[in-house]
């Protein structure tokens, strides 16, 4: 389990993943800096865990980038699949009626 974003003393990122659904980037990825980055933007945008600066495909480690202008989503990537339950619409009348009864 991995509890910090580097390692003592040095401050190195730490790498940690699953070896059975992350093997295609195990060796360059962190869970917790990963998780940490679940995050959607106002307009529904997801933060992009694939860090593309300099033309190279990796992932971030260690301390996290910054998330301004993201909220986070509890370190739960699913939770970006969450919506609320629909219920049935009231009318006017089952409003007014619901009021006037407290």
């Amino acid at each position: 389990m991995q509890t910090a974003f580097t390692a003592p003393p040095a401050g190195q990122p730490t790498l940690l993943a699953n070896s059975t659904i992350e093997s295609a980037f195990q060796t360059q990825s962190s869970c917790i800096t990963c998780h940490h980055l679940a995050s959607i933007k106002p307009n529904g945008e997801y933060f992009n865990l694939a860090n593309t600066q300099g033309g190279n495909l990796n992932y971030y480690v260690g301390d996290p980038p910054s998330l301004t202008g993201y909220n986070f989503l509890d370190y739960v990537w699913s939770m970006k699949r969450a919506h609320r339950q629909r219920t049935g619409l009231l009318s006017l009348d089952q409003i007014q009626n619901e009021e006037s009864a407290r």
